[in-house]
């Protein structure tokens, strides 16, 4: 049985190197810029414990109705086909979090889908990343109207900095691994969600 994870957001937001994070290795192409580096849907195998996973990295939305229409019409095609388990927003804390491509990726696929943020570019979080959405998980729903079945709060940067001697860095993507596919495994587990009619 293999669980199908689509992550979607916004251009610029890293959505491949939340990708490349979940499977653990580089796979998925990355821009150093807010330039769109993905431009068709790839698919990665991954595997979490004994559970197998397609990790798909979708287009990333950009100003156009264009845009919108082609990634919701892959997200839909892919359900249409495989049946979605899991779909991850990927969100940055200041200018990524986007309402209106939750909502038309929400309302294409229905409320049996279940929606996860994971939050990205927290390397420089002052303490733990999780305390970015002790701040600002409420306001999402509340103000922003984004309803997520789970969060995760990681960092997907490369490896730079130190601190006393420790890789900082290295230390918090390690976390950041395991906290993302923590969240998958908690959301694809029996049974598999069945393709849409």
């Amino acid at each position: 049985m293999i669980y199908v994870v689509v992550v979607f957001g916004r251009t610029g937001m890293g959505i491949s190197s939340l990708v490349n994070l979940i499977i653990g290795k580089t796979e998925a192409n990355v821009s150093n810029d807010c330039q769109q580096c993905t431009q068709k849907v790839g698919r990665y195998d991954a595997g979490i414990d004994d559970t197998k996973l397609e990790v798909c990295d979708i287009p990333g939305f950009d100003v156009s109705k264009k845009s919108i229409d082609n990634t919701v019409a892959s997200i839909v095609q892919i359900h249409k086909k495989r049946g979605i388990d899991l779909l991850i927003n990927c969100l940055q804390p200041t200018h990524g979090i986007a309402p209106r491509y939750y909502q038309a990726v929400a309302s294409a696929v229905g409320p049996e889908v279940p929606i996860a943020a994971v939050v990205t570019h927290l390397e420089r979080e002052d303490g733990a990343m999780e305390n970015w959405w002790s701040r600002n998980g409420g306001t999402l729903e509340s103000q922003k109207e984004l309803k997520f079945v789970d969060h995760a709060c990681v960092t997907t940067g490369g490896l730079c900095a130190t601190d006393h001697g420790h890789d900082t860095d290295t230390l918090r993507r390690q976390e950041s691994e395991r906290a993302v596919r923590a969240l998958i495994s908690r959301h694809c587990k029996e049974p598999k969600r069945p393709p849409s009619s």
